[in-house]
């Protein structure tokens, strides 16, 4: 039953062999790579099915509760149907008998495809970053990835994923009029300082000229960071802005478009919403 939900042709939900690794380090310590947990085959699907026959109770219970969480999450950002909701109930009825609490199994709402085009559903969104924020550190750097991703789309901002190039990773992109637009983000609770967003800003002078770039920090940005950061191509959002685009019902593309502008006329990357947006 628990393979049923998250294993599908030897593959475990969308996890790459790198995050698979991480999320087990995180949730429950281990190497899900060590050979103890390659007797049923290599897969990522046969290493979870050893691992729920070998582990003790309480790491079972903290994998299928994390497994549960990521996958209803990015059920929530894509908008899909969940086909296997009735076996949420015989997975609750597990995690309660290893001591857990029971599962919370409402429906993850869906949309229609023209019900995407024509509204984006802000109280969606603010519900999934609510919950993301609630999740262990690699699950949450995992479902952030596509909640940016999905947040992005719903403005119809042919958002991408995050990708490798030598020598650098980039968080994502996404197309904002005749820009195109590089993401970095932080979803960690400190502010970022001054020495990270000048990094970035140098990522995208090698770049061409109309490459722009969006850093988003969930906990802000430090005192000298905002006193000293110069901007020449980035535009700052902090989790405080998301919050207010998302509760006040605002544009993305507006709040990025009225950022870039001020940025423009007085050199600061980083602007409140609630300033731009007053009332």
């Amino acid at each position: 039953m628990a393979l049923e939900l998250f294993e599908s042709g030897g593959h475990v939900l969308d996890f790459t062999n790198a995050t698979y690794a991480a999320f087990f380090r995180s949730e429950v310590g281990i190497d899900i790579y060590d050979d103890a947990y390659a007797i049923y085959g290599t897969s990522k699907g046969k290493r979870l099915r050893a691992f729920l026959e070998k582990a003790q109770p309480e790491g079972i219970r903290k994998i299928l509760v994390s497994l549960w969480g990521y996958r209803q999450m990015t059920l929530r950002i894509s908008g899909e149907a969940d086909p296997l909701m009735d076996f949420g109930t015989d997975l609750s009825a597990l995690i309660v008998r290893l001591g857990g609490e029971p599962l919370t199994l409402s429906p993850v709402p869906t949309r229609s495809a023209s019900e995407a085009e024509d509204a984006v559903d802000h109280a969606a969104l603010m519900t999934s970053l609510r919950e993301i924020m609630t999740l262990a550190p690699h699950p949450r750097g995992f479902a952030i990835e596509k909640f940016l991703k999905g947040m992005f789309n719903a403005w119809r901002l042919d958002a991408r994923k995050a990708f490798k190039i030598v020598g650098e990773q980039i968080d994502g992109s996404f197309q904002l009029g005749d820009a195109t637009v590089l993401l970095e983000a932080k979803w960690q609770n400190h502010p970022v300082e001054l020495i990270s967003l000048q990094g970035f800003q140098g990522r995208l002078e090698d770049r061409p000229i109309w490459t722009r770039g969006l850093f988003i920090s969930y906990g802000g940005f430090s005192v000298e960071a905002l006193q000293r950061f110069q901007t020449r191509r980035v535009v700052l959002m902090d989790g405080l802005d998301l919050h207010d685009l998302l509760d006040r019902k605002l544009s993305l593309k507006d709040v990025i478009t009225a950022k870039s502008r001020r940025a423009s006329e007085t050199g600061q990357g980083y602007v409140p919403v609630r300033d731009l947006f007053p009332g």
